[in-house]
């Protein structure tokens, strides 16, 4: 069975723990929220649990709340923390070979359930559609993707690792509820609505006061919502893969 904590030696569990906690307080050390914003906020109803709840186990060893990455990448980003809060594709110096170029071969463990393969498969169905990157079922290929439903939270590497071979992706219970050096936007504006975008109160010690607030207040609603990715989404993923004009 997989297990992030059998995955991550004991000397790479502090090191990643160690740099996780320098890389978030070097983000968010000045961002300090007033009692005249809070006032303003509108109600905001949590439906669903975050991606920052459903892995609070694994909350020392994954970067950004759900990304399962080496060490020595970890210290690169650490060294280009500061300034960089929206997480989009992942692009490094390693770019493009990081990218799956012909196509995405992937797996199910047996521990995965069924709603957890149906999930999976809208998730692929989605981006066939809008992007031009193709998944197909492994048959003997070396590195592909493996989703496993035995471990708690929801997680995955990022990208091809050709280096680690299979790379688990990690469907716990509650994630079917839940729709670098360099980080790329490639030219389009910051998105509020993204998947990607963290929702107002994912790191705040007090659950009643957000630990972001939205410049637009009247956008504070919408960020980190979990619909599903945005329009920006799959443009930033399809300019990330070269997919030409292939849109929505």
């Amino acid at each position: 069975m997989f297990q992030l904590r059998e995955l991550v030696n004991p000397s790479e569990q502090y090191a990643l723990r160690d740099t996780l906690s320098s890389i978030i307080e070097e983000q968010y050390k000045d961002n300090v929220i007033s009692s005249d914003d809070v006032a303003v906020l509108p109600a905001y109803t949590h439906y669903l649990p975050t991606i920052n709840q459903i892995n609070q186990n694994y909350s020392d060893l994954l970067f950004q709340g759900d990304i399962r990455i080496p060490t020595k990448m970890l210290r690169n980003i650490l060294d280009d923390a500061n300034g960089r809060h929206k997480r989009t594709a992942f692009r490094n110096g390693l770019y493009p070979s990081t990218i799956w170029k012909k196509g995405v071969p992937y797996a199910f463990h047996k521990s995965m359930n069924n709603e957890g393969k149906r999930s999976v498969l809208a998730a692929i169905q989605f981006w066939r559609k809008h992007t031009c990157i193709r998944f197909r079922r492994r048959t003997k290929e070396q590195v592909y993707l493996l989703f496993v439903g035995n471990d708690d939270g929801c997680w995955s590497t990022v990208g091809r690792d050709a280096a680690q071979g299979q790379q688990l992706v990690s469907i716990g219970r509650g994630c079917e509820a839940v729709s670098p050096k360099q980080m790329k936007m490639y030219g389009t504006p910051y998105d509020i609505g993204s998947v990607m975008q963290y929702t107002p109160f994912e790191f705040s010690i007090d659950p009643r006061i957000p630990s972001m607030v939205a410049v637009n207040i009247n956008e504070q609603g919408s960020m980190g919502q979990l619909a599903g990715p945005s329009y920006l989404d799959i443009q930033i993923m399809n300019a990330h893969y070269a997919c030409g004009c292939k849109s929505i």
